[in-house]
């Protein structure tokens, strides 16, 4: 009965073996055959490299999608504002479905097995009584099935620890928000080109919080992937650049207007916006990588969604309170009904799945190999966008593509290694 599956090198079932143990067998077979590229380190489990495909086709895809949403002129014909904000609602009944389904489920199941033990309990007694070994393993049973039901009870966490882990869920909730509409400030003050050449911080930046959060050192490898993976995402941009400089048919070269760029930004004040939009995007992803491993590890991951999310969306209404938002929304000319488009709210429900989906990637991987999957995603969607839409593709992106795919393989080589605590929250203690 122990070994039901053999040759799981091969992925033979044999004829007595049951799904979940085959499909355990299927998880080897996917180990044995990446460990020649990747390191167990990078993904443990077939779960996290699910996870990790999964977060990098949601976003690609919702890149992709939202470009679809423009019209000729590049312009929405829906409310930003309002997708956004259903997307944080639709996240929050999301995991309120998933949380409160498994113990229904649970539940369920706990039913039918207390029916079937008291069926053999009343046939045994009718026929030769119980004994009291058997007994002892009925107990044993249900007692087991009754755990498993209420492993998402929170009645073991105290109150005191679920509303510490509630309030430190505005940090990130708030950074986010004000990453949104940074996002649209700097756009503002500067050139596209700029802008998306100094968001390439956010990679150095991420490994630096990593390190002060989780007081964990990054090795000399780490630093100089990541160090060449913000080299791929330049060269990314600097093709932007060129076509933009071509296109205006100026006569600065494009290393001279690089750098005339970059040189006004640093010195001007408005660096100072920018600058603040990196730090709220890598601080809170690491932040949010902080609760969910190490602060409030105890707490369900589903539960710490709903503090997510429910924050995200007071902060949302705040922000967009304090930039009387609501008022220019209620004056435009948007046609609300337009959200209801079935392109838009494919576009709410896959971000929403992104939200999800990023929950499950901090937990079971870490926010450094985040920064790589959303690096992937900036050459794919090029990739993408040229198949799809036709926008050309040229040498720079296929350049920052093997670098990218290169700084990427250097890390797999030495991954950094960030589990979740498996015991009490420290604020617990």
């Amino acid at each position: 009965m122990k070994k039901k599956v053999t040759l799981l090198e091969e992925g033979i079932q044999s004829p007595g073996a049951t799904e979940p143990e085959a499909s355990l067998a299927w998880c080897d077979v996917f180990k044995t055959s990446c460990s020649g590229i990747f390191s167990r380190e990078l993904f443990p489990t077939c779960s996290s490299f699910i996870t990790f495909v999964s977060y990098m086709a949601l976003s690609i895809n919702q890149g992709l999608m939202v470009k679809g949403s423009q019209d000729d002129k590049n312009k929405y014909s829906y409310s930003t504002i309002a997708a956004v904000l259903m997307t944080e609602i639709l996240k929050l009944l999301t995991s309120f479905i998933i949380y409160f389904y498994k113990d229904i489920v649970r539940i369920f199941m706990l039913r039918q097995e207390i029916e079937n033990l008291f069926f053999s309990a009343v046939v045994m007694f009718g026929h030769c009584g119980m004994t009291s070994a058997k007994a002892a393993e009925v107990s044993q049973n249900l007692k087991s099935h009754v755990k498993c039901v209420s492993a998402n009870d929170l009645s073991s966490i105290s109150l005191a620890v679920l509303f510490s882990v509630l309030l430190l869920y505005f940090v990130p909730a708030f950074l986010y928000c004000l990453y949104n509409n940074l996002a649209f400030t700097n756009l503002g003050k500067f050139d596209p080109t700029t802008y998306f050449l100094l968001l390439q911080l956010r990679v150095v930046v991420t490994g630096v919080c990593f390190q002060v959060l989780f007081k964990k050192t990054l090795t000399f490898r780490q630093w100089i992937s990541l160090l060449i993976l913000t080299l791929g995402c330049i060269v990314k941009n600097v093709g932007v650049t060129r076509a933009q400089n071509a296109a205006t048919d100026s006569s600065s070269s494009l290393a001279e207007t690089i750098l005339a760029d970059i040189i006004v930004a640093i010195f001007s004040v408005n660096i100072i916006y920018i600058l603040l939009q990196v730090f709220s995007s890598c601080f809170a992803g690491v932040f949010n990588e902080y609760l969910l491993k190490d602060y409030g590890a105890k707490t369900p991951l589903m539960v710490q969604n709903l503090y997510m999310y429910f924050n995200s969306i007071i902060c949302n209404l705040f922000l967009v309170y304090l930039d009387q938002t609501v008022i220019q929304i209620q004056d435009s000319s948007l046609n609300w009904k337009n959200l209801f488009n079935p392109k838009v709210l494919l576009i709410i429900a896959n971000n929403a799945a992104i939200g999800i989906v990023t929950s499950f990637f901090l937990h079971q991987l870490n926010s450094i190999l985040k920064a790589f999957a959303s690096a992937l995603e900036l050459v794919f969607t090029a990739v993408l966008t040229w198949i799809i839409f036709g926008i050309p593709i040229d040498g720079y992106t296929i350049t920052a593509l093997v670098i990218v795919i290169y700084a990427s393989l250097l890390y797999s080589q030495s991954p950094v290694v960030n589990v979740a605590r498996t015991g009490s929250s420290r604020i617990s203690k």
